[in-house]
């Protein structure tokens, strides 16, 4: 797939930020498929199988790193809601730090009643963590501190007074 979006970006001359029939640009697609389609292939009584195909896609984020190669917009916003934050509350956590190292933005620009900001999304996957998914542990600390660091406020209200903290 990834060849076939080089194809139309550099061949064709499509835009990389092209969007479709309901304005969702490419890098925002295929970022927030991963929540509909493992959705739809969970099956009870399969979990560790699931799990596991589950978290060998999300570590392959070669997609995303060529969309941003061919110059995405990483900070694409729909509804107050960011890439940033859909990596986070699906736990692809590659793909977070790969949208960190490139830049993306920590707070949206249009914040919209109920919808988390990344912090929110990264704090409140903490409590999905137990002691089987120690690795998932690290990378939630690792990138909170991430967000800290680039200016992130763990005490700022939402528009529904909330905090991160209400999130933990």
């Amino acid at each position: 797939m990834v060849r076939v979006v080089e194809f139309l970006v550099q061949k064709i001359g499509l835009s990389v930020d092209l969007q479709d029939s309901t304005m969702v640009s490419p890098l925002f697609h295929h970022i927030s498929s991963y929540t509909s389609k493992y959705d739809e292939l969970y099956e009870p009584g399969l979990e560790d199988q699931w799990l596991e195909d589950l978290m060998a896609d999300f570590e392959n984020n070669a997609m995303l790193e060529r969309l941003i190669q061919l110059g995405a917009e990483i900070n694409y916003e729909k509804n107050g809601l960011l890439p940033l934050t859909i990596t986070l509350e699906s736990h692809l956590f590659s793909h977070t730090t790969t949208l960190l190292d490139a830049g993306a933005k920590i707070k949206p620009i249009q914040p919209q009643s109920g919808v988390p900001y990344p912090i929110h999304a990264c704090v409140k996957s903490t409590r999905l963590v137990n002691a089987d998914t120690r690795v998932q542990s690290d990378n939630t600390r690792s990138i909170l501190r991430r967000l800290v660091k680039a200016g992130e406020d763990l005490i700022h209200r939402t528009q529904i007074n909330s905090t991160a903290l209400h999130q933990g």
